[in-house]
């Protein structure tokens, strides 16, 4: 039985909105005691403009634009972390207009034999639709959207792809959107979603992607 491995497993949180990029300092999250001092000191700042905001930790990359704030954690170990600064960022800032949620995990995935990752996508994606198009097809990438199965306002993406010049992993990407369900755009709203659908979010994530891995595994 030709079992998966995983190679990757992030997490990112993406809210738009209305931001001051300036703020998202390492040090401003020091001194209201979201990091720690040694993060602080540790800390990458790649920009800080009036613009857009990246700094990186080990474990963290935090991008801030006038639009769009971005949490990108990849250690697993760190989840929890990740939700708590989150948390405590919109604390803080409980005035800034939030719009939309989306609460995303991706993994990289590889096979030992080829064969499995082609079943997967021919299952998919129904590559003989395209025998009178193209010559030996084959599907490359996946992109799915449905409605949200927990009543939020919002839907569900989920997309995978091949890894190019390499026939055994594949990646996969899911998104939970939500839309914020108070016009106003307050912050609380957005935040009491991620306390209440984070663990759920993680949960689903892997459950999907066991049936998804499980289409590459042979009968019998």
């Amino acid at each position: 039985m030709d079992k998966a491995e995983i190679l990757l497993y992030e997490m990112t949180v993406v809210i738009l909105g209305s931001f001051n990029p300036k703020i998202f300092h390492p040090d401003w999250y020091g001194v209201h005691g979201l990091l720690k001092a040694e993060e602080v000191d540790k800390a990458s700042i790649q920009f800080l403009n009036n613009d857009v905001s990246i700094f990186r930790l080990e474990w963290l990359k935090v991008t801030v634009g006038r639009d769009r704030f971005q949490m990108q954690c990849n250690q697993e170990a760190y989840f929890p972390v990740l939700k708590d600064l989150i948390l405590g960022t919109f604390k803080l800032l409980e005035h800034t207009p939030l719009n939309h949620l989306g609460i995303n995990r991706s993994f990289v995935c590889k096979f030992s034999e080829e064969r499995s990752r082609s079943v997967i996508f021919s299952k998919f994606g129904a590559s003989n639709a395209w025998d009178r198009v193209l010559n030996s097809p084959t599907t490359a990438k996946v992109f799915m959207k449905g409605t949200r199965a927990d009543g939020r306002p919002g839907y569900e993406l989920i997309m995978f792809e091949t890894v190019p010049d390499d026939n055994f992993r594949f990646s996969v990407a899911m998104n939970e959107h939500y839309e914020n369900p108070d016009k106003a755009g307050a912050a609380i709203k957005c935040m009491d979603v991620v306390e209440a659908t984070w663990l759920d979010v993680q949960k689903r994530a892997k459950d999907r992607l066991k049936i998804i891995l499980d289409l590459g595994v042979p009968n019998g």
